[in-house]
């Protein structure tokens, strides 16, 4: 994805405001926060006018130790799944994204909501889906086990 700030980033940043506090505009694209299970993780939308695509993504470093097996069943999950996709980035960090479609005409309303669902489902793929794989598999530090474990009472 581009990393240059688009009319259309600009544009959604009053109104995701509405729905996402603490959301931020910089030269790369929109960022915030979210408080999620897992821990505090920041995200991005960016946008590719070439592709009249945005990218909603969290980045994560990939569970240590968790070998092919964890890469099976991220492929498994993306195959089940219909809206939040993990990957591997070029830099080997886990990537919770989701890709829409954004053409020159898009609305800006629908795209707003798209983008909330888009959070929403990533957030829940990372703690519902990655946490519990996680915590079953004791792939974390003392502190992670610790809160995935007191999260899921």
């Amino acid at each position: 994805m581009l990393r240059a700030m688009s009319d259309l980033l600009e544009a959604l940043h009053v109104p995701l405001l509405e729905e996402v506090s603490g959301l931020e505009l910089h030269p790369e694209g929109l960022r915030g926060q979210l408080d999620l299970r897992y821990g505090l993780l920041s995200f991005q939308i960016d946008h590719d006018e070439e592709s009249e695509a945005l990218r909603v993504s969290v980045r994560l470093p990939p569970p240590v130790g968790a070998g092919p097996e964890f890469l099976i069943w991220c492929l498994s999950l993306n195959a089940d799944s219909w809206d939040a996709k993990l990957a591997l980035d070029e830099s080997g960090f886990l990537l919770a994204h989701v890709d829409l479609p954004a053409p020159g005409d898009v609305e800006v309303e629908l795209l707003r909501d798209d983008i909330i669902e888009s959070i929403d489902d990533i957030a829940e793929l990372i703690d519902d889906s990655l946490c519990a794989y996680l915590l079953d598999r004791k792939l974390g530090t003392p502190a992670q086990i610790e809160r995935w474990s007191g999260e899921q009472e």
